[in-house]
């Protein structure tokens, strides 16, 4: 996606709005564990950024599979 130009970082942004729901979803999972549940959804969001940067479908993972391990 880095070289895709505008439509790739549209496709980026896209791929990121998607899937905050699985950051809030995750999230939930760690709540009461020492970070207030906003650290947590801002780690999350990080964390989804990273993801979509290094995801390669070619190696035939579904994308929530993959931020999520």
């Amino acid at each position: 996606m880095d070289k895709g130009g505008f439509r790739g970082k549209k496709a980026r942004d896209t791929l990121i709005n998607r899937n905050l729901r699985l950051v809030i979803n995750n999230a939930k999972k760690y709540k009461n564990r020492g970070l207030s549940f906003i650290d947590l959804i801002s780690e999350g969001n990080a964390g989804i950024m990273k993801a979509v940067q290094k995801y390669d479908v070619s190696r035939g993972f579904k994308f929530s599979t993959y931020a999520t391990w």
